[in-house]
């Protein structure tokens, strides 16, 4: 049995036209399924919760972008039995792209249906602490950052124009746009990163950290090149004492990962992250930004995801 969770605005509303053609193609070979439409954010995560609270095997099938697919996860967490396929219709795409999994509505699903393999995928976990001091959690997929990739990904979000180039198929150009704007105008931090609880790294005049499970983030920037979302680690890029100028220089060598061979630029592995700021700055989750934080903690999850690709 097939269970899939769409979302019908993904892409700027052509969610639930390629749904269309999905369930066209499984009434066509015979697939017994259940849809379930989202409504809100948060609503995968609900969900993807009760179908796999429900037990029994199932195959849960995300259709949306890189939020969708955090949310699924979440609710699919504690549930290793569940396999969970992904059909990417998203702008960024970064876990599809990292695992591989095809950006063809078409070749995604046919992966679904036929032969396939699975692998484990370990979430990560956000712990930090809100403008009200109250600790929050947030549960991701592949994923996180704090600084000049967070206030990109609350830009995009936030965007106007991002409907209409994604319709256009230039999706890509929000990101560029906006990134360019929030590389001349989010703070600088100092930060001291304590790492799988023991080395402590400090830095100052950084623009940002992301910490990654895979090796992309932003709709392909190779942040992590070392990253691979089947492994149960983390990996974090940290940019600092790099000036602005020179910073949107380096932004699209990271679409080949090869932004790592200029000075300022350290990319490394953990298990464990904590992050304290000199202040408060933006901090995202799978492109989702909560808010801001001054102090937080990135970490693994001990049980994975079994996810076809």
């Amino acid at each position: 049995m097939y269970y899939f969770i769409v979302n019908p605005n993904a892409r700027s509303g052509r969610g639930r036209k390629i749904w269309r053609r999905v369930k066209a193609r499984l009434h066509e070979r015979g697939i017994v399924f259940q849809v379930y439409f989202t409504e809100h954010v948060g609503h995968a995560v609900k969900i993807a919760r009760m179908l796999a609270d429900e037990g029994s095997f199932k195959t849960v099938v995300a259709m949306g972008g890189d939020g969708t697919v955090n949310e699924v996860i979440e609710g699919l967490m504690g549930h290793p039995e569940v396999i969970f396929g992904y059909i990417p219709i998203g702008s960024g795409n970064d876990f599809a792209r990292g695992l591989g999994i095809s950006f063809d509505w078409q070749t995604a699903l046919d992966r679904i249906l036929g032969d396939h393999q699975t692998a484990w995928v370990w979430p990560m976990r956000l712990t930090y602490k809100d403008g009200r001091g109250r600790a929050r959690v947030r549960h991701g997929a592949g994923s996180s950052g704090v600084g000049f990739d967070a206030a990109v990904c609350d830009g995009v979000n936030h965007s106007a124009a991002k409907g209409w180039l994604n319709r256009l198929k230039l999706g890509k150009l929000a990101y560029a746009a906006i990134a360019v704007k929030k590389i001349f105008t989010v703070p600088e931090r100092s930060v001291r990163l304590r790492v799988d609880g023991r080395e402590i790294k400090r830095y100052k005049k950084v623009l940002f950290i992301c910490v990654l499970k895979g090796a992309y983030e932003g709709g392909g920037f190779k942040f992590c090149p070392e990253g691979d979302l089947r492994q149960d680690r983390l990996n974090v890029c940290v940019v600092s004492r790099v000036p602005r100028l020179k910073c949107l220089f380096i932004l699209p060598f990271a679409f080949a990962g090869k932004h790592v061979m200029f000075k300022g630029v350290e990319v490394f592995g953990c298990r464990k992250l904590e992050m304290e700021l000199s202040g408060n700055w933006p901090v995202h989750m799978d492109g989702e930004v909560p808010g801001a934080a001054k102090c937080l903690r990135v970490e693994t999850e001990a049980t994975p995801v079994q996810m076809i690709c």
